[in-house]
């Protein structure tokens, strides 16, 4: 399943949701005094994706991007060479300058290689490393259970790392690499450990050696109120790993596989649940986390694709010594009232006081924001998209590069495959 279909189905689950408050779509609140449209100082698009498909271009970028030196590179989840297993195309991995010149470093085939990268990548060694959530010599899932792969900046020495085989060790590894030291640590969303709400398995935590040896599961989810479905990149805080599962956790009745959990994993497979979300009709708490985690001032801060007082979505943080949890703000788009963001569904980026996001809906044109937070909760749109020519959809966290974000939209741009943009808040 796809980085796209699976926030689709979360969307359909919170619609759902949304239905139940009252049996009617439920109607916003009028913004909370802390939504401030602060207005952007500068947009920039930078590239649109698709323009040259018929030379193996790209299209559809889900990821956030990696900066290395000057230059930046991503990932498409389409677009590159076409296969039967992927006649859209298998993806690619490229890379842009911060001005806008954009050339392809390698297109997956679709075969033992990998195909559909939907993860940042990351630096190992020189060369750059990332997963591919389907393709892999796996046979346990159709068109394979995906891949951890390693590649030169130049396109060159391509190699996948290690195949997923769909059993105990892990499938779809939707989620991006997180670098320690020789070891790689990440997540699948399948595999792993089957239980009644996940019948293709819950998911794993996994570690590798940088030469893709020694594959080891750190953790495998049960489900229920252990959690399931992590789908989102690894957080290491001096040594222990955080992160997120959208399902699994505390029950209720808007969330019937479960509302999502926070959790950590230490290096020996030491798991422990900090928070089990609890959205419920008469309970405003976050739901459904598919996006990882960011640190600061001994705290996590993250963001649900649901819950809040809307149904929205939500900007949450949990304090790891505690458990306690707070939501910052709920999202309330869509009103005459509001022309605030919905559905976040990446992580948070940092800049100087403020953390900064993404939500794929919402906003004053229906196609999405960049938004701006502080630590207290004070919420303010910087930047509302408008589908065609700047971009529509923003799935992934933003980089930040001096005093610039920069990031992607899965749709928009010239011809509605994609975007890169810059933007100074």
């Amino acid at each position: 399943m796809c980085r796209i279909g699976i926030s689709a189905a979360a969307l359909c689950l919170c619609v759902a949701a949304c239905a139940q408050r009252g049996g009617v779509a439920y109607e916003p609140q009028a913004p909370p005094a802390a939504i401030e449209p602060l207005g952007a100082t500068s947009y920039r698009l930078l590239y649109s994706f698709g323009e040259r498909e018929k030379s193996g271009d790209g299209v559809r970028p889900v990821a956030a991007l990696h900066a290395i030196g000057g230059t930046f590179y991503g990932t498409t989840q389409q677009g590159g060479t076409r296969a039967n297993s992927c006649s859209f195309g298998c993806g690619t991995v490229f890379r842009i300058s911060p001005a806008g010149v954009e050339s392809i470093v390698y297109r997956f085939s679709g075969g033992i290689d990998g195909m559909a990268p939907a993860s940042r990548l990351v630096t190992l060694g020189g060369a750059l490393a990332g997963t591919t959530q389907a393709g892999g010599a796996g046979t346990a899932c159709y068109g394979g259970c995906g891949t951890v792969f390693r590649v030169n900046t130049d396109g060159t020495k391509a190699k996948v790392l290690y195949a997923f085989t769909g059993g105990h060790d892990g499938a779809v590894p939707l989620g991006g690499l997180t670098v320690a030291g020789t070891l790689l640590y990440g997540t699948t969303e399948y595999g792993g450990k089957r239980g009644d709400d996940c019948l293709n398995g819950c998911g794993t935590v996994y570690s590798l050696h940088s030469d893709g040896s020694n594959e080891r599961i750190l953790h495998r989810f049960a489900g229920g109120s252990d959690g399931a479905n992590p789908l989102d990149t690894l957080l290491d805080v001096n040594g222990s790993l955080y992160g997120t599962t959208m399902y699994g956790g505390t029950k209720t009745t808007l969330c019937s596989h479960g509302c999502g959990t926070v959790f950590r994993v230490d290096a020996a497979g030491t798991e422990k649940i900090l928070y089990r979300f609890r959205y419920a009709l008469k309970l405003a708490d976050a739901a459904y986390p598919v996006a990882g985690l960011l640190f600061s001032g001994g705290l996590l801060y993250g963001t649900t694709l649901a819950g809040g007082t809307a149904g929205l979505g939500t900007v949450f943080v949990v304090n790891p010594s505690s458990g306690k949890e707070r939501v910052l703000h709920s999202f309330v788009c869509c009103s005459k009232a509001s022309k605030d963001g919905a559905y976040p569904a990446a992580s948070l980026a940092q800049a100087g006081g403020a953390l900064y996001g993404t939500t794929r809906g919402g906003g004053a044109n229906g196609h999405g924001t960049v938004f701006e937070i502080t630590a207290g909760g004070k919420e303010g749109i910087v930047y509302n998209f408008g589908a065609r020519p700047d971009g529509n959809q923003p799935d992934a966290s933003l980089l930040l590069s001096g005093t610039e974000l920069f990031g992607t939209t899965a749709w928009g741009g010239r011809i509605s495959e994609g975007s890169v943009f810059r933007l100074t808040p």
